[in-house]
């Protein structure tokens, strides 16, 4: 199950990559942009439907928690990088 989710992630980044290059848009606005709101649209969609049905506080903890998750592993990965650089 994880090949096909690395194979979806690739072929979404590369999508991304020849959209904004036919476009004419940097790499790095694509990254920081679209697919950075693609991870965030399935929260927002669990949310709006557990909110529809009167749970409005699972609503509101589900997308803290999830904010909280995304954050301590983006920090996570970006001191490993920082620490494999500084060992090289």
């Amino acid at each position: 199950m994880t090949h096909h989710n690395d194979s979806f992630s690739y072929i979404m980044v590369w999508m991304a990559d020849v959209i904004g290059q036919v476009a004419g848009i940097p790499i790095e606005i694509m990254g920081l942009t679209f697919l950075a709101a693609g991870t965030s649209v399935p929260d927002l969609i669990t949310s709006v439907i557990v909110a529809k049905k009167g749970l409005g506080d699972m609503a509101v903890s589900s997308s803290i928690g999830m904010y909280c998750f995304y954050e301590s592993y983006s920090m996570t990965n970006m001191i490993r990088i920082i620490s494999d650089t500084n060992n090289d």
